[in-house]
């Protein structure tokens, strides 16, 4: 957060989403507008509860599959990001270069515990309760057919910020900035210059 500049434009995509939601919400002095890719406010799935009469059921990836994934990646951290870079390009278009992308950016990775903390952030982060103050206003770019956070999640963001528009990139998945640059980039823009 010192690092950020006043008024900045944070654009964040999936776990990153989630970072900036969190940014946002904690320095709104330095943070004028939020663009938040395949994000979410919690990446599990949550049931209504007797505890909380009032809370609507919130989209995700089933808890039950975030756990295996933890388990698997600490047993087997090849075989589980295959199935994760898998997951993240099904519904994209031209999912095979999406996934030689995805793949070539990983294999630059030089501390794959990064990851196992990623997951474990994205297994434990729940920002619901704090969506209400994050007044910025917010572009939610999310594409249909998103494999990993299903577009129901990208709705109910909508709904909770105070200050959002939903964009819904047609034929795409969860790698957007990867699959669909040239649209997320411009929407990025023409966003940050509104």
């Amino acid at each position: 957060a010192p690092t950020l500049p006043q008024g900045a434009v944070l654009v964040g995509w999936s776990l990153g989403a989630l970072v900036a939601l969190a940014l946002a919400r904690r320095h709104p002095a330095r943070v004028a507008r939020l663009v938040l890719i395949a994000g979410t406010a919690r990446f599990v799935a949550a049931e209504a509860s007797a505890d909380e009469p009032t809370a609507e059921p919130w989209p995700g990836l089933a808890a039950a599959t975030v756990a295996a994934f933890r388990s698997s990646f600490r047993s087997s951290p090849q075989a589980t990001l295959r199935r994760f870079l898998a997951l993240q390009c099904l519904g994209e278009t031209d999912r095979r270069n999406t996934h030689e992308v995805l793949t070539g950016a990983l294999d630059t990775l030089e501390r794959p515990e990064a990851l196992a903390a990623g997951l474990d952030l994205l297994a434990s982060t729940d920002l619901r309760g704090e969506l209400a103050d994050v007044l910025q206003p917010c572009l939610l770019l999310h594409g249909e057919h998103d494999a990993l956070m299903p577009l129901a999640a990208a709705h109910c963001l909508a709904r909770a910020l105070p200050n959002a528009r939903l964009q819904v990139l047609d034929g795409s998945g969860h790698a957007l900035p990867l699959s669909r640059s040239v649209e997320c980039a411009r929407a990025i823009q023409d966003f940050a210059d509104a």
